[in-house]
């Protein structure tokens, strides 16, 4: 990855992805297919934590999280991830989705260990410059101070 902000690219990247809306889920597929990325999309958080458990290192660069869901929200999930089995949990990139962008949703979704927050609707953009802004911090959690100051 590049510092400069034109030459990001989400090209090659895989995403395991929690999406309760169908149609969203949709849209989310084709917006990643068209900037030649990939996703495995989960209808809520438990499916994607109980699929979480078996990645293995370098299956996927990120997790892209709606936080609305039914069983199990995005911050319930993200918590689980974190704290759970799979020593991955504590490094991948987890980014909230959420048409809630209120600077308390932000540090809510921070606080449960996501790294960053775009709002939806879904804007390349917005999701390039958070994972830039993430996948650029040596270690997790430098990100979290760019993305919440985009947000506010």
């Amino acid at each position: 990855l590049t510092q400069k902000e034109d030459v990001f690219s989400l090209g090659g990247m895989r995403f395991l992805c929690a999406e309760d809306n169908a149609l969203n889920a949709e849209i989310l597929e084709a917006i990643l297919d068209m900037n030649h990325a990939s996703c495995k999309i989960y209808s809520d958080g438990a499916e994607l934590v109980k699929a979480f458990a078996d990645v293995k290192s370098g299956e996927y660069d990120a997790i892209l999280m709606d936080v609305q869901m039914p069983k199990m929200n995005g911050l319930e999930a993200t918590r689980a991830i974190r704290k759970g089995s799979n020593p991955l949990g504590k490094e991948i990139p987890i980014i909230a989705m959420t048409a809630n962008a209120f600077s308390s949703d932000v540090q809510d979704c921070l606080n449960a260990g996501m790294d960053a927050h775009v709002s939806k609707p879904l804007q390349i953009s917005m999701l390039e410059r958070a994972l830039r802004s993430v996948m650029n911090s040596s270690t997790r959690g430098e990100g979290h101070v760019s993305a919440i100051k985009r947000h506010e």
